[in-house]
């Protein structure tokens, strides 16, 4: 699609799916209860995080209309895959990590730029600290014998629910490779 979209949902004007594009009949579903739909069937539409399964997507949508009548919403999403996490991660220059927060506040990772490192992130996930109340808040993290410095920012719908976090992390170490060289020095 000229979009350069995931996929793109068009739904009738309750929130039930007449076509998209990442299912080929998948028409039917009721997303009238998924935040990023009604934004759209109440106002001008919505950019927010959208969870699919295991998935997060940067999803936009914005309400179809014929004159005054509402006849549908147009919803386009954008993976939040690995390509986005080094893309973020030139523009930063930080590991980045996309987590998904599971009901309980656990975390399973969903894309990284971490590389083969992404096991040992995996491994460590439940020993980080809890998301709520913590947010924001910088914390140490062992990979692979290196330390890092990082943060856990939320990433949440239209309706304020947190369903994701990027977290960005910086290599201890390697900020102070230089200060350890000069004092050895």
């Amino acid at each position: 699609t000229d979009l350069a979209a995931s996929f793109v949902v068009a739904t009738a004007a309750g929130g039930i799916v007449l076509a998209r594009s990442d299912r080929p009949g998948g028409s039917g579903e009721d997303l009238s209860a998924e935040p990023v739909v009604a934004e759209a069937l109440e106002s001008e539409g919505s950019a927010t995080v959208w969870r699919r399964g295991q998935d997060l997507f940067h999803a936009v949508s914005v309400p179809m209309t014929t004159g005054p009548e509402l006849v549908g919403v147009l919803v386009a999403g954008y993976r939040i895959d690995e390509a986005l996490a080094r893309q973020i991660q030139k523009l930063t220059h930080a590991d980045i990590a996309f987590l998904i927060l599971g009901p309980t506040g656990g975390r399973t990772l969903s894309v990284s730029s971490l590389g083969s490192r992404e096991a040992t992130l995996t491994a460590a996930l439940p020993t980080l600290p809890p998301l709520v109340g913590n947010a924001d808040r910088p914390f140490e993290l062992a990979l692979s014998g290196d330390r890092y410095a990082a943060v856990e920012i939320p990433l949440k719908t239209a309706s304020s629910e947190a369903v994701g976090a990027l977290m960005p992390m910086r290599s201890l170490d390697a900020e102070m490779a230089s200060h350890r060289r000069f004092r050895r020095s």
